[in-house]
């Protein structure tokens, strides 16, 4: 299995996956994961991909799963097939959750980022495309109405640093 994470940001829905996978049998399964995001600004565009590689990598190492990870840190309309480094024999799972909307779409301009991404992952052809999207109602024009909708949105986002990180760490803080 290749999983193709668009938007990995800190890999939180993927040790869980690990911890299921290693009840389903006696071998240990083996999984890629291609970890896509946004470059980080600085010196370092690709430390968020890299530390989340290394953790993802110790979580697949207390589950005995077999965990092949390459972290690509890109605009995603510029990511090109041969970056992915996709096999024959391997069954493609595109991931895309909640991130998609960081791009700008055919109102911006006729040539638009989201239009490129969309028409890689068509060539690719995924076994499955998971895509997650948020109904919100983010730019109603009454301001308790968009309150709600982001307190909503953001105390989720919380509840899942709450239960995957300690209090203490760095990349929770940041």
């Amino acid at each position: 299995v290749h999983v193709i994470d668009l938007g990995i940001h800190m890999g939180f829905l993927w040790p869980s996956f690990f911890e299921r996978l290693s009840r389903l049998g006696s071998t240990p399964p083996k999984i890629r994961i291609t970890g896509i995001d946004f470059p980080e600004k600085g010196f370092r565009p690709n430390i968020l991909v890299e530390e989340t590689g290394r953790r993802l990598s110790e979580y697949a190492q207390r589950f005995n799963i077999r965990l092949k990870y390459q972290g690509i840190a890109s605009t995603w309309e510029n990511i090109r097939i041969e970056d992915l480094k996709i096999e024959k024999d391997e069954i493609l799972v595109v991931n895309c959750l909640y991130r998609l909307e960081k791009l700008a779409d055919e109102t911006i301009s006729m040539s638009c980022p989201r239009d490129k991404v969309l028409s890689i992952i068509r060539e690719i052809k995924p076994r499955v495309f998971i895509h997650g999207i948020v109904n919100g109602s983010y730019s109603t024009p009454l301001y308790t109405t968009r309150f709600k909708e982001i307190l909503s949105k953001f105390s989720s986002v919380l509840d899942i640093f709450e239960s995957n990180m300690p209090r203490e760490s760095e990349a929770r803080l940041h």
